[in-house]
């Protein structure tokens, strides 16, 4: 049995589980403190999507090109055409969720400045209670 395969899965859902933990426990706690997690965590911006799509189509144009020029392997043509072809779905992915990307970030931005309004003119609305007499 190949025990490279198993540690890297292992590392790799490790690093899944403690990601998504701590992103959860984070949510819970602006929960328990009153805050809508939905408005404060800023929305995406499918970077990362990006990145990965475009690494994986140089990855697999790296190991097809190693293919034709040197070794004449089956497996480098197979790992190439796989990296190339997911590094393409990434790609595809990315600019297909272009629209909801932009509708989040101007949603998210209508709801700064909604914020931003609030705290304004509270402090406004607080003055001027305090100027007002009051009446016996």
């Amino acid at each position: 049995m190949d025990w490279t395969a198993v540690l890297l899965f292992a590392f790799i859902t490790a690093i899944v589980i403690y990601f998504g933990s701590r992103r959860h426990t984070e949510r819970m706690e602006m929960l328990r403190r009153g805050i809508n997690p939905i408005r404060v965590i800023p929305p995406r911006t499918g970077a990362k999507t990006l990145i990965i799509g475009l690494l994986g189509i140089a990855v697999g144009l790296a190991l097809l090109i190693s293919f034709f020029i040197a070794h004449r392997e089956e497996g480098l043509i197979i790992s190439g055409l796989l990296c190339a072809f997911g590094g393409t779905a990434f790609l595809l992915y990315w600019k297909m969720t272009a629209g909801d990307r932009e509708r989040a970030v101007r949603a998210y931005e209508r709801h700064l400045e909604e914020v931003t309004r609030q705290k304004i003119e509270q402090p406004a609305v607080e003055q001027m209670n305090d100027t007002v007499p009051e009446q016996e």
